[in-house]
């Protein structure tokens, strides 16, 4: 928008990994989200020191075959619980996340380093879906909404120049606490 504000659109592909739900694991799917970052602040010297904040969306699908336990009908499961009996179910989850950091990052002589706070909001949804099989006569279908225990974290990264106009850059960036993930990105400024 100017040199103070940048306004973005994210797509691309990604995986989900959930060990809290019996080992989920999607393989990549599509993508996509758009945010807003704003430079709060930026030094005249070298270094380039910028204090900024950026909100942005996040939103995309991902599916995998999942085995459920469950209690045939007749079957007192509380009294016995070996009479538990699995079940292959199909898995969809639907995942918006909105994320706000606060973060600074400073020039190097190929890119520039970055790091800060992030608060990240999940509101998912949870399909599980099976049909009748040979110990079970009805089908099955839950929904359940998503929200994650943790909202707080750290983020941390580099930025790596392509071209000598610094246009196109390859970002390499982490996240901890809130969520255990990895991004690599191309990006183009225009």
């Amino acid at each position: 928008l100017n040199r103070n504000a940048d306004l973005y659109f994210l797509g691309g592909g990604a995986d989900l990994s959930i060990d809290e739900f019996d080992n989920f694991d999607s393989n990549f799917h599509g993508v996509y989200g758009a945010g807003l970052r704003v430079n709060l602040f930026r030094s005249g010297y070298r270094d380039d020191l910028t204090l900024f904040a950026e909100g942005n969306w996040l939103y995309f699908t991902a599916n995998d075959q999942v085995r459920t336990y469950e209690c045939p009908p007749g079957t007192d499961c509380d009294a016995d619980p070996d009479a538990y009996l699995p079940r292959n179910a199909n898995e969809k989850i639907t995942w918006n996340e909105y994320t706000a950091r606060v973060g600074a990052s400073g020039r190097m002589e190929v890119g520039t380093i970055f790091g800060g706070f992030r608060l990240s909001f999940v509101d998912g949804q949870d399909r599980i879906r099976a049909r009748p099989d040979s110990n079970f006569s009805q089908p099955l279908k839950s929904n359940l909404d998503l929200k994650q225990d943790d909202t707080f974290g750290l983020f941390f990264g580099v930025n790596l120049f392509l071209d000598r106009l610094e246009k196109t850059v390859v970002t390499l960036e982490a996240s901890l606490i809130d969520q255990d993930s990895f991004r690599a990105a191309i990006r183009r400024y225009f």
